[in-house]
Formats: structure tokens, C-alpha cells, sequence
């Protein structure tokens, strides 16, 4: 991860380390569980709390994370054909395994995003190959939990709005393999757009993926199989976020 490029093509002398047994406790939680054999994502580092300054030294950024967090995980986004990321997306985490909002404009958000991810993609590897089909998303966590739950699909993860994941994922998307959409509650409209898009461009895409209507607002997919895991699937790491 040493030498991941900031905005404008500056470089980062240190962008983080592999994930630590907190970080790797903390995202299999978060997103309803990890198969223990499957190596996760390259794409995805962490800044552990004691670096953070330094970090954002380096970045020019001042992150408003509360005093409880004990790291930052950051998701890498590629363009075809990029080496390196051309944008990160960060997520705080506390050691009782919450996530840390970031507050913009009166906003909570779940996370942040250095650079520019316009055209690049959070990507997570299908676990064998050939994938048999591709998943798009908007964020990287729900990307990680339908790679979970279907290791043989190539999951991207757009890292905005799914709306404008047609412009953002064509040049990543092979041809020949379905593509299905996966939104948040009462994103019907918006997967239909983006699900559209992608048919003009000649990609057979499947019916959308949406959470039920009774689903709490603003639910993924990750949330929604982090809410459905059995409580006896919670062991060792996790059993302290169980009752978050």
C-alpha cells in the first residue's frame, strides 16, 4: 500500500498496513461474516489510530474522528488499467466494533472519500475462477459482504450513488457475464436507471437487488446480512460487537 497516489498524482509516503485481527473482526461483523479461508481484498488497508496523525499530515486532510476510534480502514478505487488507487474511500472504527461517522453539513456519514472516484471501482475478486456473473454496489462494505455470500461473482463497488454507476463501471465490466444491481431500500428507481444504462451498452443486466420494504433506511445488503446472521454464528473476536 506504500506509494498509493493522491489526487493530482502526489504520492503518499505511507497510506497504511495490512488489517490487524481488529480491523478483519470489526469488517466480518460489519458485513455479516467472512469465509476464514478467503484471503480479503488487497484493496483494503488500515491506518491504525496511532498513525493518524501522521497521516493526515501527509494527506493536508484533518479527519474528525472521535477519541473511541482505534483505526481507519481504507478501500481502494482503480481505473482499467491503473496500478495504483486514484481514490480511497475511509471508514472509522472503534474498538467495541461501531463505526464512526463523519460528520459534513449537519450530515452523519458513514464515510469519506480522498480523491476523485469518478471511473474507478472498489473491485473484490471473484475466489475461483471464471467469475459466472458481476455485482455492482455503491460501497465497499456491501461489496464485501455480496462477495461473501457469492464467492463466485466479480463485485464492484462504485463508491457513490448507484444512479451513476453506469458511467462509472463500464470500463471495468467484462462482456459475456450478467450483471445484477444491488440498492438500498426504496432505490427502485435508481437501479432501474442505472440497470438501463447498462443495457444500452449491450450488458445483460438481471433484476435488481433491493432489501424489503420493511428494512430500516438507508439499508444495504451488508447491513441487511449483518442483521440476518445467526447470533450462534458470533465466536471468538466477535462475540464483544454481538450486542452493539
Amino acid at each position: 500500500m506504500v506509494g498509493w497516489r493522491w489526487e493530482g498524482g502526489d504520492r503518499i509516503k505511507t497510506a497504511g498496513e495490512v488489517l490487524r485481527p481488529s480491523a478483519c473482526s470489526y469488517l466480518s461483523y460489519r458485513i455479516g461474516g467472512w469465509p476464514a479461508s478467503r484471503p480479503w481484498p488487497a484493496a483494503i488497508r488500515e491506518v491504525p489510530a496511532a498513525g493518524l496523525r501522521e497521516w493526515q499530515a501527509l494527506t493536508g486532510l484533518r479527519w474528525p474522528v472521535e477519541l473511541s476510534c482505534i483505526g481507519v480502514l481504507l478501500f481502494g478505487f482503480v481505473a482499467p488499467g491503473e496500478a495504483d488507487p486514484g481514490a480511497l474511500q475511509a471508514e472509522a472504527y472503534t474498538r467495541d466494533g461501531r463505526r464512526v461517522p463523519h460528520r459534513i453539513d449537519g450530515e452523519n456519514l458513514r464515510r469519506w472519500t480522498l480523491g476523485n472516484p469518478e471511473g474507478r471501482v472498489f473491485e473484490v475478486a471473484p475466489a475461483s475462477r471464471p467469475p459466472v456473473g458481476v455485482a455492482v454496489c455503491e460501497a465497499p462494505a456491501e461489496a464485501l459482504a455480496i462477495a461473501a455470500a457469492q464467492p463466485r461473482t466479480l463485485v464492484l463497488a462504485v463508491g457513490d450513488r448507484l444512479a451513476s454507476s453506469a458511467r462509472r463501471v463500464r470500463g471495468h465490466l467484462p462482456r459475456g457475464l450478467p450483471v445484477r444491481l444491488y440498492g438500498r431500500r426504496c432505490a427502485l428507481g435508481a437501479a432501474r436507471l442505472a440497470g438501463e444504462d447498462l443495457a444500452a451498452l449491450g450488458h445483460d443486466v438481471e433484476r435488481p437487488w433491493l432489501p424489503p420494504l420493511d428494512a430500516p433506511y438507508r439499508c444495504d445488503f451488508a447491513d441487511y446480512r449483518a442483521q440476518r446472521r445467526p447470533r450462534t454464528a458470533v465466536t471468538g473476536s466477535n462475540r464483544e460487537h454481538r450486542d452493539r
